[in-house]
């Protein structure tokens, strides 16, 4: 459906996905559960928490890039704008200083047709994460749910990267930015050109560990 994908809210993103079992939720915020949409027009759904007999909002679809979500009753009123989803941070990542905080080297990529949401495969850890957009340029990277009916995971990374850029840094959820917390990794096989690296080499990718 139309409906589908990443809707910005001032700085916030607001993801509609598919559920595993075919229906749509809305993730109104990183950490909290998704709100369950029914539609009950061609262009409206109405938008409940799991477990409550009466709809929180009404979301209204104007068909291309803007919704209307309000309250049932019509109070509170906001508006979501579509935003594209990230193309250049799916793909191999590496550093070429010592790792920080166990994180040497990452792989993003997509969960799968349906959802805006995106994995991170880390290494040498070999741990993997969900990445949940959080504003444009940061994503959240939350421990992996050991089942469907979990609720909020761990979150063990913010990561953020600006569209376009060869670039992306990778900071521990609970270290300051610019700390020892905070590893930058480029695109692997991208041109780099900075101190003590020769223009025009490619990043090369951390070595795996056997076993």
């Amino acid at each position: 459906t139309a409906i589908l994908g990443e809707w910005r809210r001032v700085e916030d993103i607001v993801a509609i996905i598919c559920g595993s079992d075919g229906s749509l939720l809305m993730r109104m915020e990183t950490a909290s559960t998704p709100l369950r949409l029914r539609r009950f027009e061609t262009t409206a759904w109405k938008a409940w928490k799991d477990g409550d007999l009466d709809p929180i909002y009404e979301v209204l679809f104007d068909g291309k890039n803007t919704l209307r979500v309000a309250r049932p009753d019509g109070a509170e009123p906001f508006f979501l704008h579509r935003v594209a989803q990230t193309k250049t941070l799916l793909g191999r990542w590496a550093s070429s200083a010592s790792a920080s905080g166990g994180l040497a080297a990452a792989e993003v990529a997509a969960v799968g047709a349906h959802t805006s949401e995106l994995r991170l495969s880390a290494e040498p850890s070999r741990r993997r994460f969900r990445l949940v957009r959080r504003t444009l340029f940061s994503w959240e990277a939350r421990a992996e749910p050991k089942s469907a009916g979990d609720g909020a995971v761990e979150l063990v990374y913010v990561v953020e990267h600006t569209e376009g850029s060869d670039r992306v840094t990778f900071r521990r959820a609970d270290a300051a930015a610019g700390d020892k917390g905070s590893v930058e990794m480029r695109r692997v096989g991208a041109v780099t050109s900075g101190a003590g690296e020769k223009a025009g080499s490619p990043v090369k990718p951390a070595p795996e560990r056997s076993g």
